[in-house]
């Protein structure tokens, strides 16, 4: 039987699970944070700014949005924009998309996520994983 195009956009990720879960899907390390039920968020797992893990952030409601707090350098990344917020004191704003937010679709058997479109490039893409492509070309361009 063949698949329609939208089930082929969806691969499989996970079974359902409490709190966070770390998984490599397609060689790309995704973070999923379930807040309860079917609040489930899915980010690239290391922060785009020096690739801390995501993971192990805390989680902080900064100016009305859930944020998860890198534990590197403590960059606050809304959970479900991917916009790095700076700031501090009641003056937040957004430094703009910077990491990578997937969209996902909960079924009966597990957590799908939805492949990635190559066109859009996020700065999180340059931590994906340790043979990312956009990582090889950055590091051609400054130093060659």
């Amino acid at each position: 039987m063949k698949r329609s195009k939208s089930e082929e956009e969806y691969v499989f990720a996970t079974e359902r699970f409490e709190d966070r879960k770390l998984v490599n899907i397609l060689g790309r390390d995704v973070a999923f944070f379930n807040f309860g039920g079917d609040d489930i968020i899915a980010i690239d797992a290391h922060c785009y700014h020096k690739g801390g893990s995501l993971i192990e952030g805390d989680i902080e409601d900064i100016a009305d949005r859930t944020c998860i707090v890198c534990p590197l350098h403590q960059y606050r990344i809304d959970l479900h924009t991917g916009e790095c917020i700076a700031g501090g004191l009641g003056r937040y704003y957004s430094k703009g998309e910077k990491q990578r937010v997937h969209n996902i679709k909960i079924c009966e058997d597990g957590i799908y996520i939805q492949k990635i479109d190559e066109i859009a490039e996020f700065d999180s893409d340059w931590y994906c994983d340790d043979t990312s492509e956009l990582r090889k070309k950055r590091k051609r361009k400054m130093y060659y």
